[in-house]
């Protein structure tokens, strides 16, 4: 989620099927503004016989994503750093 406290808005961003860990923003080298750069957030699928979990590469901007690296590895997720999208 990202919230812009002066507008009083906000945008969400989740996945249907997987648990959302703590996004980690990367500013861009040459950034022009506080926002110029990728989230970053591991993404946990509730089935990886079906789908793996995943690395996912949003804008920071408007949160959509850009990239996303499947990681095929056997993952459990943990209390800390994980959310589930209820909006």
């Amino acid at each position: 989620m990202k919230a812009d406290f002066k507008n009083k808005s906000y945008k969400a961003w989740g996945m249907e099927g997987y648990l959302v860990s703590e996004p980690v923003f990367v500013a861009a080298p040459s950034a022009g503004s506080e926002d110029d750069g990728v989230v970053l957030t591991a993404l946990l699928s509730d089935d990886p016989s079906k789908k793996p979990h995943s690395l996912g590469i949003l804008d920071a901007r408007d949160l959509k994503e850009i990239g996303r690296a499947e990681i095929n590895v056997d993952m459990t997720g943990s209390v800390h750093g994980m959310f589930v999208r209820n909006i």
